[in-house]
């Protein structure tokens, strides 16, 4: 029997019929010796040890497995799961880089959920036969189906989040077209946007909204009032900013549109979202008008995507898919 050691507690169900695993949760001590006696354990009882993004707790078994077991020669496989990587730009960046290029060498299989993977290839050194694709999912996908209404309806296009979203583009994209649009943030991010000049001076149609309440459902009817759902990303991503949100749009039956990059086009077909080139205003605001205008494609698309959100399935579909991938890595 394989003993998998991982923060996914629901691989205890998905393993409960598979007499050939066994799962053990790997805690939430996050601390610096708390992850040196994870890697430590791991290391004697484990055939897997799987973090589920957790950077910190992946670099410390680097650490550890560099000094007492480094591949391949140990039992247990480490196995980092949707680990988020950003290319380097200012010198101490570019130091540290070199730090974690050096320590992710001990990492025998990287899961990740998008194909474009050129940038962790390049920016980090990850040999390509050491990751593997599994689709994501789509997170609560029953109680977003049951709030689904008309797809490809709705009376603004939607910008939502912060993170390394193209804001300055977008607003850019929505004076050149004048449509009804609105930018939903957190709380927390307006002291970072107030200088920004898209903030300070956005197009009359535009709507800069902050989510205070954190409420769940009042953060979904923004996007059940939208018609387009957009996801504007930089040039230099190289993973796949979005995705989560993109598939929640999908799952409610809007109509996408997201910029060029890893977790876009890699995954998604044309016929299930609109692509439009990264920071370039004058190609957003051209598929805009297309989205906005054309009924019926946008209705096509936003029916497909619906369907493609449906066929990812929930967490226990994930799940299963890690382990193939697993498998495949033995």
């Amino acid at each position: 029997m394989k003993r998998i050691l991982s923060g996914f507690s629901a691989f205890a169900n998905v393993l409960s019929v598979d007499s050939h695993y066994e799962h053990v949760d790997a805690g939430v001590d996050a601390s610096f010796r708390g992850s040196i006696r994870l890697a430590l354990r791991a290391r004697k009882e484990a055939d897997f040890l799987v973090f589920n993004g957790d950077p910190r707790r992946l670099f410390v078994a680097c650490l550890v497995f560099a000094l007492l077991a480094p591949r391949p020669f140990r039992r247990c496989k480490l196995v980092s799961v949707d680990i988020l990587l950003r290319p380097p730009k200012t010198p101490a960046q570019k130091i540290l880089a070199l730090f974690k290029r050096f320590f992710l060498k001990q990492v025998d299989l990287f899961i990740l959920y998008f194909k474009n993977v050129d940038g962790y290839c390049a920016q980090f050194g990850i040999p390509r036969e050491r990751i593997a694709y599994v689709p994501f999912k789509v997170n609560s996908f029953e109680k977003l189906r049951a709030r689904r209404q008309a797809e490809g309806e709705g009376e603004y296009v939607l910008l939502a989040g912060e993170t390394l979203r193209d804001h300055e583009t977008f607003a850019e994209a929505v004076r050149r077209t004048g449509l009804p649009a609105m930018i939903v943030l957190p709380p927390s991010a307006r002291g970072r946007v107030e200088s920004m000049p898209w903030y300070r001076s956005p197009p009359p149609s535009l709507q800069i909204k902050f989510h205070l309440d954190g409420n769940e459902d009042t953060y979904l009817r923004y996007f059940e009032r939208a018609k387009l759902v957009c996801l504007p990303r930089f040039k230099w991503d190289i993973a796949s900013t979005g995705s989560s949100a993109y598939l929640c749009a999908m799952a409610l039956g809007k109509c996408v549109v997201i910029s060029k990059g890893p977790g876009a086009e890699d995954v998604l077909s044309p016929e299930h979202a609109l692509f439009f080139e990264p920071e370039d205003a004058r190609s957003l605001e051209g598929v805009l008008r297309r989205g906005w205008n054309s009924d019926q494609e946008r209705r096509r698309i936003a029916a497909n995507g619906a369907v493609y959100a449906e066929s990812l399935g929930g967490e226990e579909k994930l799940l299963g898919n890690i382990l193939s991938a697993l498998e495949i890595s033995l």
